[in-house]
């Protein structure tokens, strides 16, 4: 299924510019992140299934926002999708929790946080 979704979420990407929050990015967390991380309890009190929510919001783990439009270097979230966290100063595990997401999608996030997130 996960392989399926890369695919088609490459050749939507593929046709596009730049990325946005509801035709692409949304989608995205949708299915990978929202089983843990929407509704009245999300895990770590984090939702991904609001931008707002997480666009130059501190992060709980280190001094990084979660998404610091222009920098994913600079944004925790990409940091634990990159399973990059404990460089960032972070902990914890690598996130989706239990797998590793394929690195295209970890690049089309941070493309998309590069571009300024919109």
């Amino acid at each position: 299924m996960r392989g399926l979704l890369a695919a088609a979420l490459g050749i939507t990407l593929a046709s596009c510019t730049t990325s946005t929050w509801e035709d692409d990015v949304e989608p995205l967390f949708a299915s990978e992140c929202a089983s843990c991380h929407s509704g009245s309890t999300p895990e770590a009190d984090l939702l991904l299934n609001d931008r707002d929510a997480l666009i130059d919001t501190p992060s709980t783990q280190t001094d990084m926002p979660l998404v610091a439009p222009g920098d994913h270097l600079d944004s925790y979230l990409w940091h634990k999708l990159a399973n990059t966290q404990a460089i960032a100063g972070g902990s914890g595990s690598a996130m989706p929790q239990g797998r590793v997401l394929d690195d295209e999608l970890v690049d089309f996030v941070g493309d998309w946080i590069d571009a300024g997130a919109p």
